[in-house]
């Protein structure tokens, strides 16, 4: 077993070996890590396929130069699929020989931790190497919470991961690890399961597939940027008053072909405001959409809130988002080598 000291010593070495990496780099730690990118780039090979275990990592002596492989069970979600191909990364960075890895390796596990010394710095390294504290910090910010002794509800820190593109038990496993939150609040919130947060951001209705991820979006969030991947859904609502006449119309998205849109919609309805005795006052309200992500690329959301039998001129309203919805890394098959790797093996 390993000593507290230990223990210690091993996250320090993690943490300083992922600054160092990221210097090395010159990684812009205030944005998200494109940590598929930085493996490929490194010269290290990138696998997924269904696994039993969540990451392997391999190092092969050869007399022309150690050949380095990391395999990603292609049947996890993208955000764990990330988080687990930098724990991996950190075994290559510190120069490890070779790890099979599960939810324990990683540091996920919720009442069980590795005694190995390797898998501490590991996970240490995959923590701020996907979640750098600048980044955490910067996030924490834009959430309006504090760099320490923070409350965040759930869905503030589900929102924080979406961002950085890690799961939800990993940003808040890095968010104590930080010293923004404290035992009590970590305690508390690792006992909620990401698909209850999910389902409450889609308004008490369950996403058709549990593993993908949930974007709430409102009038606020015009103009940005968003990184979801294919079969995300977007939870969208816009103030409205339908008695004006002026109502939001379907998304389009630009970019993208007008046969094979970016996004599909899977509901779209007006919520009343309820005043007192639930009677809707003056038919204010929110547009609600939902929207279902369907293929890879760039592309815009627009939509318009105008009169329905107005079409032509400038409407009262725009909103407006930038998709930008990355491949997977092993191309549409979600599995074998990165399709970067590929030219290579021909």
């Amino acid at each position: 077993m390993l000593t507290p000291r230990t223990r210690q010593w091993a996250r320090q070495r993690g943490t300083a070996a992922a600054a160092a990496a990221h210097e090395r780099l010159g990684t812009d730690t205030g944005q998200r890590v494109d940590v598929f990118g930085i493996i490929q780039r490194s010269g290290v090979w990138l696998m997924f396929q269904p696994l039993d275990v969540y990451g392997v990592y391999r190092r092969i002596p050869d007399e022309a130069g150690d050949i380095s492989g990391i395999l990603v069970n292609a049947k996890h979600p993208p955000s764990l699929q990330r988080f687990t191909a930098a724990h991996e990364y950190g075994h290559h960075d510190m120069g490890h020989e070779e790890s099979v890895d599960g939810e324990v390796e990683l540091g996920l596990a919720r009442d069980r931790t590795t005694d190995s010394v390797i898998e501490v710095e590991a996970q240490a390294f995959a923590a701020n190497f996907l979640m750098p504290p600048r980044l955490v910090y910067t996030m924490c910010r834009a959430a309006g919470l504090p760099r320490e002794n923070a409350d965040p509800t759930p869905q503030q820190v589900y929102l924080m991961g979406l961002e950085m593109g890690a799961s939800y038990q990993a940003t808040v496993t890095q968010l104590r690890a930080l010293d923004v939150i404290g035992k009590r609040v970590y305690d508390q919130l690792v006992r909620i399961s990401p698909l209850q947060v999910k389902t409450e951001l889609r308004g008490g209705e369950r996403p058709d597939n549990g593993r993908v991820d949930v974007w709430p979006l409102d009038r606020r969030d015009s103009g940005r940027v968003v990184y979801p991947r294919v079969s995300d859904e977007l939870v969208l609502h816009l103030p409205e008053m339908p008695s004006t006449g002026y109502v939001w119309t379907a998304p389009e998205t630009v970019g993208a072909q007008p046969a094979d849109p970016a996004v599909e919609v899977l509901v779209d309805q007006f919520l009343a405001e309820p005043g007192p005795d639930d009677e809707v006052l003056g038919g204010e309200g929110l547009r609600r959409f939902v929207l279902r992500v369907t293929h890879q690329g760039g592309a815009r959301l627009e939509l318009r809130k105008q009169r329905p039998w107005q079409r032509s001129g400038e409407p009262l309203d725009r909103f407006g988002l930038d998709l930008n919805i990355a491949p997977h890394p092993a191309g549409s098959a979600q599995q074998g080598v990165s399709t970067r790797q590929q030219p290579f093996l021909a």
